[in-house]
């Protein structure tokens, strides 16, 4: 077995044995191989102290690791993995966007050690066991990011996250991953080391699955590997702030009653994320179709001014009111969904953000611009008993004698 010069195993050898030395009234004598030692001192003697210098040298190395068969993980304190770094047994490589993500999830690599073995000093700042290759194997140490945890949408028991890690097509479970996501900024409470023992030449995967779709990383290099027949989720986002009023007239009680409407961005929409996004996926639609993807837009809150007494409604179907315009000129409807708005009640807060509105669009858009044409809606009054909280279901339908002007909103998506 060869052993590494280490200068401190030197000290350490002199410190227990001591250096060797001739016994009183002996003389040094050389041998017929040229070399010396000391007369007086018998042959077993020096054997018995070569014993202990090599004990002393094979125990020193790795005395406390153990052998590592296939694939564990190990929780440690976040940013502690950068102490791999400080290792002479470890080679790290870095990346900048070793990343997966999915609807659910995101999950990055911060950087992978390769090696023999992680040795006593690095795996005691870790907190964790050290440990070494497999014989004719290769140490492979990928490290979780703990500040990458970011979901556009929460976790939910009927799309579930599981994660792999796979060598030469060998998968095994990840219990702890992805993170939990956290606060923008903040990272993890714990991240994890993947922990591979491999053949040098061995294919190792981080393989993550969502929503029934996968998507795998290769842990050598930090790619993202997509299949050909699946395409791999994609968010893109835009501020999308609605902002405008307009001058109306109502038809009501034989009367025209001018006034101005309002539109708004809600605080947040429901059931998506901030802004608006294009998106492969949704929790309510699944997968979009290949070369497709979903534009999610914050429904607008329509405020009425001045009206009072018996509340006016907007009753409509997204699909005749909103469309959205690409930059090549394409005019998409959105998808259908009926809607049922009370002018009065949404003027002093009542009644909450409505769900978004959804498109269906290409899968490369960059930008374009929504319409909001809500002549296509029928205005409505109530004409029975209601309240403030419940509004009454007995309406008549009644007009605008000045319809509202088509509201837009600018898009500008960033992944």
């Amino acid at each position: 077995m060869d052993v590494p010069a280490r200068p401190e195993l030197t000290r350490r050898l002199h410190a227990r044995v001591g250096p060797v030395r001739c016994q009183p009234g002996a003389r040094p004598n050389a041998d017929r191989s040229g070399s010396r030692r000391c007369a007086g001192i018998r042959p077993g003697v020096v054997a018995a102290a070569l014993l202990g210098l090599v004990t002393v040298l094979t125990g020193c190395v790795g005395e406390r690791a153990t052998e590592l068969t296939g694939v564990r993980s190990a929780s440690v304190d976040p940013f502690s993995f950068y102490t791999l770094a400080t290792s002479d047994d470890l080679s790290v490589t870095s990346f900048t966007d070793a990343q997966l993500r999915g609807p659910h999830y995101t999950l990055g690599i911060a950087l992978v050690a390769l090696g023999q073995q992680l040795d006593d000093s690095v795996a005691d700042q870790l907190r964790i066991d050290p440990v070494q290759a497999a014989s004719g194997e290769q140490l492979l140490v990928a490290a979780v990011d703990p500040s990458v945890t970011y979901a556009a949408f929460d976790p939910s028991p009927e799309a579930a996250v599981t994660a792999e890690a796979v060598v030469d097509g060998t998968a095994t479970a990840l219990d702890r991953l992805p993170l939990r996501a956290t606060q923008y900024g903040q990272p993890a409470a714990k991240t994890e080391l993947i922990l591979i023992s491999a053949r040098p030449e061995a294919q190792v995967q981080l393989r993550v699955t969502d929503a029934g779709r996968a998507s795998t990383l290769d842990l050598r290099t930090g790619k993202r590997l997509v299949a050909a027949e699946t395409s791999s989720y994609l968010q893109r986002q835009s501020e999308a702030q609605w902002d405008g009023e307009t001058p109306v007239v109502v038809n009501r009680f034989g009367q025209q009653v001018p006034t101005s409407l309002t539109v708004i961005t809600p605080l947040r929409a429901v059931g998506g994320p901030r802004g608006a996004s294009v998106t492969t996926y949704r929790p309510d639609l699944g997968w979009a179709t290949a070369g497709l993807g979903f534009l999610s837009v914050p429904a607008p809150a329509l405020v009425g001014h001045d009206i009072v007494s018996t509340g006016l409604h907007e009753e409509f179907d997204d699909a005749a009111v909103f469309t959205f315009r690409a930059p090549n000129g394409e005019v998409v409807p959105a998808r259908p969904r009926m809607r049922d708005i009370d002018l009065q009640r949404s003027a002093i807060g009542i009644g909450g953000p409505q769900p978004v509105v959804v498109f269906d669009v290409s899968d490369d858009v960059i930008a374009g611009t929504v319409f909001l044409d809500l002549s296509r809606a029928q205005l409505t009054e109530e004409t029975g008993p209601g309240s403030l909280q419940e509004p009454s279901a007995v309406r008549r339908a009644i007009s605008w004698a000045l319809p509202p002007r088509v509201f837009e909103l600018q898009l500008e998506f960033q992944s």
